[in-house]
């Protein structure tokens, strides 16, 4: 693994530079706060990363985040998947900076994993993804970008030479799976490298526009995006008045796409503000509208698997499953609650971003 570099024009961004040329420099104001979920993610991947090196990687990352049971998991179904693949491990690139002069001066990135098969006249890129958003292979904008760096595209290597894009996400209940992957040949990703490199061009030129998309949802400027900020005031506009009259199909159906678009808009400025205001509430501001309180917390085991399973056998309890079931489980499988309290603990939810009650005050203090 190479230290980490940062290029303006990133594979990670590029299906939002792709959609709205502004972004990049909009995003530049903004750069990446860290969440619980991408240090998560962070932790999973060096963990990742380690396997499929043959490294040790023990319980902490580099920045001091404790590696848990999922994060450990879902890595090693990654590195699992890798493995499968490929036929030399001696060949695999693992977390390497590229750059991507294909596409632009100032683009590169760090693929996750990638193989190198000339051989068998193929290129295949592991992303592996931690979250739960649905992230498709198919056009997938990142391991296109990563595609165009790795193999030189326009003059080196021969137009039947097959990439594929490897989707591995193991938290995500996509209805293909938790491994997607799409494949094209390198006559098809020239026309991709076309459009990108004329992007990361109307990027960095000056006064570069913004435009509204699905990929709104994915930019960190969106909480301050005045174009998506009067996108969303119109969309609002359109879905206020109320007049009842026949529409023909077509006009429901135009209606329908209409405002399933305005939705989507609508929560990409909103998560873009709720992760501003959440930020700022962190760092101490105050906001009258909202607060930060505890999310749901949750009950378990403070005992060692051996333990816990011994206690399912002393109360006639098959407690087994490929770990212990939870403490709310075993309640409900018949264990009294009150044993439970002795082999568990309740460990409070994270802080969580919440709306503030107006009449909150009076309530407490008996005003009017």
């Amino acid at each position: 693994m190479e230290p980490e570099k940062h290029a303006r024009i990133s594979p990670s961004g590029m299906a939002v530079t792709v959609g709205c040329h502004g972004s990049v420099i909009m995003q530049e104001r903004y750069p990446n706060t860290p969440s619980a979920d991408s240090i998560e993610g962070n932790a999973s991947h060096w963990v990742a990363a380690h396997m499929l090196l043959g490294k040790p990687y023990g319980k902490v990352d580099p920045a001091g985040t404790v590696l848990d049971r999922d994060m450990v998991r879902h890595a090693t179904k990654f590195a699992e998947y890798v493995l499968s693949i490929i036929r030399h491990r001696e060949l695999l690139r693992v977390e390497e900076y590229i750059d991507l002069p294909a596409i632009h001066a100032e683009c590169g990135g760090t693929p996750d994993a990638h193989y190198l098969d000339r051989k068998a006249n193929a290129l295949h890129i592991f992303d592996y993804k931690y979250g739960y958003s649905w992230v498709e292979a198919f056009e997938n904008w990142q391991g296109l970008a990563y595609a165009a760096g790795i193999m030189g595209v326009i003059t080196h290597l021969p137009a039947d030479f097959t990439i594929h894009i490897h989707i591995v996400q193991p938290r995500a209940s996509h209805p293909d799976g938790p491994i997607r992957t799409w494949s094209l040949k390198v006559s098809e990703l020239i026309r991709y490298v076309e459009r990108m490199a004329a992007a990361a061009r109307a990027a960095l030129e000056p006064n570069p526009v913004c435009t509204t998309g699905k990929w709104c949802k994915n930019c960190r400027a969106r909480h301050e995006c005045p174009t998506l900020q009067v996108s969303g005031y119109d969309i609002l506009d359109l879905a206020g008045p109320s007049v009842p009259r026949e529409l023909t199909n077509q006009q429901r159906g135009a209606e329908l796409c209409l405002l399933t678009r305005g939705m989507a808009l609508l929560k990409a400025r909103i998560t873009g503000l709720e992760a501003q205001v959440e930020a700022d509430l962190r760092a101490g501001q105050m906001y009258t509208t909202h607060h930060l309180g505890a999310g749901r917390g949750a009950t378990i085991w403070d005992r060692p698997n051996d333990e816990v399973y011994a206690l399912g056998v002393a109360c006639g309890k098959d407690l087994r499953q490929d770990k212990p079931i939870t403490p709310t489980q075993a309640k409900d499988a018949g264990i009294h609650p009150d044993i439970i309290k002795v082999y568990s603990k309740r460990i409070p939810g994270k802080l969580k971003l919440k709306e503030s009650d107006p009449n909150q005050g009076k309530k407490l203090f008996g005003g009017k």
